[in-house]
């Protein structure tokens, strides 16, 4: 159960293939207090960019048509501003990941609690 309600609204965008994970890391932070987008592919990422405020970007790196990393770059192109956090599966470059998040990519599984905390440390930067 999640220790703190959010005293402001941020909104976190997750993507991620798998609806089962997707659903239990979303229903995990919106009772942490975060208004929380689903997204089931690169195609409803994008659009949820340019049509919501959203602040951070949470992403698998493996998706259907293009990598995480993809995603993450065309999403900040869209707004620069957007934190992301990458989650992977298998193991990835580090270098690369740490070009577009900060303290690199979460492996699978992880605990909810992991990406909350995540979240936190990207709000203090």
């Amino acid at each position: 159960m999640p220790m703190t309600k959010r005293s402001t609204l941020e909104t976190i965008l997750l993507v991620d293939l798998d609806a089962l994970r997707r659903s239990v890391v979303a229903t995990y932070l919106r009772e942490c207090g975060y208004r929380v987008i689903e997204a089931t592919d690169e195609d409803e990422a994008l659009t949820a960019v340019t049509a919501e405020d959203v602040d951070v970007l949470v992403t698998d790196m493996m998706l259907a048509a293009k990598s995480g990393f993809q995603l993450s770059s065309e999403a900040q192109a869209i707004k620069p501003a957007l934190k992301v956090i990458l989650t992977r599966s298998a193991e990835r470059t580090a270098k690369v990941a740490d070009e577009l998040c900060e303290d690199g990519p979460l492996d699978h599984p992880y605990h909810p609690q992991h990406l909350e905390e995540r979240i936190k440390r990207l709000r203090e930067r």
